[in-house]
């Protein structure tokens, strides 16, 4: 049964990821009205250096949602010592956040500052609440095992290498590249679990993203991390939950390129984007790592979860 403080704490939490991702939306769209960009529903150009800030800028909020709501579900699971570290860490990365700004030599709005403050003062209570709960109680399992290290560095090899391959060949018409290397991010996912593939999904696509060039790299942290935690969850489960939970998490990853595309391309090249992503990218790789993993599963039975 979740404890009074463990609901308190992820009240808390929700509250601080509304209040992130609406300032954050809010001032980007100020961000480009002051460059002379009227609206998002026409084509934007911004230059290669301003499209770095406003990627990053909006990757780092991003960055700061996903660990606010996974903290929440942390909390959930009745796990507060973790949970608060979590979000300890989005309070750390708000404050970077407030200061990001000033290295483009960029300002951020009064809006803005107080709602990061407040976000920052929401993680940084929630955290207090989850480590002073946890206090003295033993951590259940180390965050990753030797075993989940070596297969998680494995599998992000095998996934580098996949997307390189396959986005090599295939060009975007919105830059970037199209690829299936998602499908060994849901492999390890459906095969491993939540760590594993969330792992796999980060480390894997940053690789590939180095390798191919892609300059705007870091926001497959946030798209392919959450992705692959996301799936992680059916591992073990009926296949409909399975197809279920790999499809939840292409479409948050499709769904965070998407909002990052909006600000620094306009809406029209932005959908044209997602529409690759979700059902190109992403449903391609479903079909592909259900088909992988039962290929997998017959062939090592204890790998069934």
């Amino acid at each position: 049964m979740i404890g009074r403080k463990n609901v308190l704490a992820i009240i808390l939490l929700i509250a601080g990821g509304f209040s992130e991702f609406l300032s954050t939306t809010y001032e980007g769209l100020l961000f480009l009205y002051g460059l002379g960009f009227k609206t998002i529903f026409a084509a934007i150009d911004l230059g290669s250096e301003m499209r770095i800030y406003v990627s990053l800028y909006l990757t780092f909020s991003l960055l700061i949602l996903a660990l606010l709501f996974l903290s929440a579900l942390i909390f959930y699971w009745n796990l507060p010592s973790q949970a608060g570290s979590l979000a300890i860490a989005s309070g750390i990365l708000e404050i970077i956040s407030i200061f990001l700004p000033r290295s483009f030599n960029a300002t951020m709005s009064s809006t803005r500052i107080f709602t990061a403050i407040l976000t920052l003062i929401l993680a940084f209570a929630s955290g207090s609440i989850g480590l002073f709960a946890g206090r003295g109680l033993p951590w259940r399992a180390p965050f990753l095992s030797t075993l989940e290290i070596t297969t998680s560095a494995a599998l992000s090899a095998l996934t580098g290498v996949f997307t390189a391959l396959t986005g090599s060949f295939v060009p975007s018409p919105t830059g970037g590249y199209t690829h299936i290397g998602d499908t060994i991010i849901f492999v390890s996912a459906l095969l491993f679990g939540c760590k594993v593939g969330g792992l796999t999904g980060i480390v894997g696509s940053v690789a590939a993203d180095f390798y191919l060039g892609y300059p705007r790299w870091y926001v497959s942290i946030p798209a392919h991390g959450i992705e692959g935690f996301i799936a992680g969850v059916a591992r073990g489960k009926h296949l409909s939950l399975q197809i279920a939970f790999c499809a939840l998490g292409g479409f948050l990853m499709a769904t965070t390129y998407f909002y990052v595309n909006i600000f620094i391309k306009g809406y029209p090249v932005a959908v044209i984007s997602y529409m690759r992503d979700l059902f190109g990218q992403a449903g391609i790789s479903i079909v592909l790592g259900i088909i992988v993993t039962r290929f997998v599963q017959k062939a090592f039975p204890k790998l069934k979860g």
